[in-house]
């Protein structure tokens, strides 16, 4: 917290008020640079590996397995086991700006705003996911998410449809649209698949098989 504090202090001591449109300007970059890193992270668990991955597997790949056969469990998890994890994030960013030094030019503090506001946008996603799946968001919750600020519940759900293979990115969605229409995870599978002999989401289809899922269309090696 210190940290954050201080990289706070280093970044809005050399905002003046006619610079305001760097702050916005970084918030946007900073929000979409989560939101893409967030549907990278969230393809990659839900594609690729299985329980027994070295590492990742018994923790994260389980997560995302068993988060496609009960979407709502999740929201039973307080604060701190929804997002423990990702608010390792902010800190490396921090440590970087910090590094940097005071921002000595507009460049400089579109840079810093663009960490800031994406490492707190990354920090948060999980529990912003978590709210997604809330049967009724009220309030500031509900608010943000009509605003397309953080992810709305309607448009995560097209993520739950078999074969759960679209709008991977669960910050805001804001990247889904595009992200889907110009077939971008396809053309990363076939390149994956390229370079290794394996199929994408086949462990995943062990999970949600149980539930009678049609099969999965997916990209095989030629």
């Amino acid at each position: 917290s210190t940290t954050g504090v201080y990289v706070a202090y280093l970044t809005v001591s050399k905002t003046s008020w006619d610079q305001l449109w760097v702050v916005v300007a970084g918030f946007f970059a900073g929000w979409i640079a989560a939101d893409f890193v967030s549907g990278v992270m969230h393809w990659s668990f839900d594609t690729w590996g299985q329980l027994d991955t070295p590492i990742v597997g018994p923790t994260f790949i389980r997560s995302f397995r068993e988060h496609h056969v009960d979407p709502t469990a999740m929201c039973n998890h307080d604060f701190i086991e929804t997002n423990a994890d990702t608010f390792y994030v902010p800190m490396a960013f921090f440590l970087i700006i910090i590094w940097m030094g005071r921002p000595v030019s507009t460049g400089h503090l579109f840079f810093n705003w663009l960490m800031v506001f994406g490492s707190v946008a990354a920090a948060f996603t999980n529990e912003f996911h978590k709210w997604a799946h809330r049967r009724r968001s009220d309030g500031i919750i509900g608010a943000l998410q009509r605003w397309r600020l953080i992810l709305p519940r309607k448009h995560h759900g097209m993520h739950h449809r078999p074969p759960f293979d679209k709008a991977y990115c669960i910050t805001a969605g804001w990247l889904n649209p595009l992200l889907d229409s110009i077939n971008f995870w396809r053309t990363m599978e076939r390149l994956v698949v390229n370079v290794i002999d394996t199929v994408p989401r086949r462990d995943d289809l062990l999970w949600t098989g149980q539930l009678g899922y049609s099969t999965l269309k997916t990209t095989k090696k030629e």
